[in-house]
């Protein structure tokens, strides 16, 4: 966790593994780590969505969304928890709507190696029973 934070502080890449969360994409749902959004409320960081759209030629358009700003949530203790299970939920519907949107604009730069929807039968949180 000290190595972590010291990335962090030297504002460097980090990359960090979760749980997967079933989340609705492209009209099914899919599985996506939780891990990173968890790891940056916990350190109360903020978590920025970057992609770069390529458009022909040398031209590409860079975009930056905002996902979440954990800097605000408070302490410890279960309220606490709460707070920061429901803040990780809405950063990775944000990330989701904005890769779908991404994917919506500009569909030829959506390279997928990876099966998104390999097991169609997962729940997603709206079909899951509270």
């Amino acid at each position: 966790m000290i190595i972590t934070k010291l990335t962090l502080s030297r504002r460097e890449m980090l990359r960090a593994a979760g749980a997967a969360i079933a989340l609705p994409f492209l009209g099914a749902p899919a599985l996506f780590p939780d891990g990173p959004f968890r790891l940056a409320a916990m350190l109360r960081r903020r978590v920025v969505f970057m992609a770069g759209l390529y458009r022909g030629g040398r031209d590409y358009d860079l975009r930056f969304v905002e996902l979440a700003d954990f800097s605000r949530l408070s302490g410890a203790g279960p309220a606490a928890a709460g707070e920061r299970d429901a803040a990780v939920r809405d950063a990775m519907q944000r990330y989701v709507s904005t890769l779908e949107d991404l994917c919506r604009e500009a569909p030829y730069n959506w390279f997928n190696f990876y099966d998104f929807w390999a097991d169609a039968d997962i729940p997603t949180p709206s079909s899951t029973p509270a």
